[in-house]
Parts: C-alpha cells; structure tokens; sequence
C-alpha cells in the first residue's frame, strides 16, 4: 500500500490492480489484485469485497470515494496529486497524528496493527481460522499470533 523508497514504488497495489464492478452506475463490489508481498510465490492473489451499505466503513464505498477525488489514472494506487508515492513513513507519521488527536497511546499502533486488526475482527465475525489465513496470506499456524479476541 505504501512504499518504504520511491524506487520501489512498482512493489505496491497499482490503480491497475483495482476493479470496481458497478450496476445501473452504482458500484457493487470490488477486486484488488496483489502482486507483490511478503512470501509471494510469484502468483497474484486477487481478493473480492462486495459492497455493504450497513456498514459505515465499508471499503468499496470508501474506495469508489477516493476514486472521484484523486486525479491520477496510472501507478500505485495511493499516491500524492504531484505523482509521488504514499511513503510507509508519511503513512506512520499520519497514522501517529492522528492517534494523538482521538487520544490513543500511540507506541502501542503501528502500520501492522491493521493485519492484527483485519484477523481480529475476522475472528469475531465467526470467519474460519482457513479463510482469515487465506485472506492474509499466511502460510503458517502464525496468523493464530495475530488474534486477538482477548482485546477486541
């Protein structure tokens, strides 16, 4: 999502790699497709989110949102209007900005606090242990590290 050097910038979610299906001009439901991460195996992973209005956070919502502000029609997927790519620093510094600003202790979230987080909440839901595994692309028994019912 975010790039740790501009040289890397190739590395990250392109805009070509997000779809988002639309009916009657209303969008529906969206795929992001995942070319490069953490244990690849040289195979696109493509994931489908399907819209849910109940939902206040619903991210094809969100990202039909983004879509119609930002100017851009190539490259990674977050980038500034000048072209330049969303850095994991400027991410982290943001994200610790805003922590501060709603009060949370910010040495305790971090970047990574949202695979925890997406695991987490997965867990919650009643979604198998196979399909959160399969959906944060672990390979191991780790993902059992990454929830954390105890804190939800």
């Amino acid at each position: 999502m975010a790039v740790k050097s501009e040289s890397r910038k190739n590395n990250v979610i392109q805009l070509s790699d997000l779809n988002i299906e639309f009916e009657n001009k209303v969008s529906k439901r969206m795929t992001v497709t995942m070319r490069n991460y953490k244990h690849s195996d040289m195979q696109p992973k493509t994931i489908s989110i399907d819209k849910n209005t109940s939902n206040i956070a619903c991210p094809v919502i969100a990202m039909s949102s983004y879509l119609t502000l930002v100017k851009h029609n190539s490259g990674p997927l977050f980038q500034f209007p000048c072209g330049t790519s969303v850095s994991y620093a400027f991410f982290s510094a943001s994200l610790k900005a805003v922590l501060n600003f709603v009060g949370l202790n910010t040495p305790v979230y971090k970047g990574h606090s949202f695979r925890i987080g997406a695991a987490t909440s997965g867990a919650a839901k009643g979604v198998s242990l196979e399909v959160i595994q399969q959906m944060g692309r672990w390979k191991s028994n780790a993902v059992k590290n990454y929830i954390r019912l105890h804190n939800f």
